[in-house]
């Protein structure tokens, strides 16, 4: 009952947002948007799900508790990056005003992936030592 009435709501959402997008045509670009949302499922579906998979498999030879450390690492850094990556390329900066993506974004991408690297060895480390 709990699921049903959740599924429910969810469908009251999209009805809401759909009624929206196709009454609001000059703002909302529907056919922009069908073009951007089959892009996002055909590369979700295509792309992004075969090489978590291969990942996935390529991981099993590991040690169980050290291959989901290794592979939440690896999720979180891919995730980070699919994030970063329209920065990084400069998808959207413009010459004639240097207020838009002013910031390192490759510099700062690369903290992070070496933030998320470091927490991935301490975390193994540590579950080395308590193993022993």
């Amino acid at each position: 009952m709990k699921k049903a009435l959740l599924y429910g709501v969810g469908g009251v959402f999209i009805a809401i947002g759909l009624f929206g997008l196709l009454t609001n045509t000059a703002d909302t670009h529907p056919v922009g948007w069908a073009v951007w949302f089959g892009g996002a499922a055909v590369l979700h579906d295509g792309l992004l799900v075969p090489v978590v998979l291969v990942i996935g498999a390529l991981t099993t030879r590991i040690p169980l508790p050290y291959r989901r450390i290794i592979q939440a690492a690896l999720a979180f850094a891919g995730v980070v990056t699919l994030v970063a990556l329209p920065f990084v390329l400069g998808y959207g900066r413009h010459p004639a005003n240097a207020s838009i993506l002013p910031l390192p974004y490759t510099r700062n991408l690369l903290i992070i992936l070496t933030l998320i690297t470091a927490t991935a060895l301490i975390a193994l480390l540590l579950k080395y030592r308590s193993s022993r």
